[in-house]
């Protein structure tokens, strides 16, 4: 387990202020950025694959799991299908052009 402890101490603040930013909310994000340790622990490319490196894995899980924490909220808060999945701003009709982006070209 002393790999998965140099990991934390390397990158641990780096996830936390991730997850942070994504949630909003410092207790899920805690508990983002534990399942995506343990996820990194328990994967198969733990141990090491040079093709990318623990820092990218690390960021990609913490991304993934606080995109579904925030589903899981949402859903949890009464939020439709399409909003948990979308985000609230975006689930209307008019799409992504309802949170104020506007088409290119």
């Amino acid at each position: 387990m002393t790999a998965l402890k140099t990991a934390y101490e390397d990158h641990g603040s780096l996830a936390y202020g991730l997850a942070l930013r994504m949630i909003g909310d410092p207790a899920r994000a805690e508990d983002v950025v534990e399942a995506a340790f343990l996820q990194l622990w328990r994967g198969p490319s733990f141990a090491g694959d040079e093709r990318e490196s623990m820092r990218t894995r690390l960021v990609t899980l913490v991304g993934r799991t606080a995109l579904e924490n925030i589903r899981r909220h949402h859903v949890a808060a009464g939020h439709t299908s399409r909003e948990a999945a979308v985000g609230p701003h975006y689930a209307d009709d008019r799409g992504i052009w309802a949170a104020g982006a506007t088409p290119r070209g």
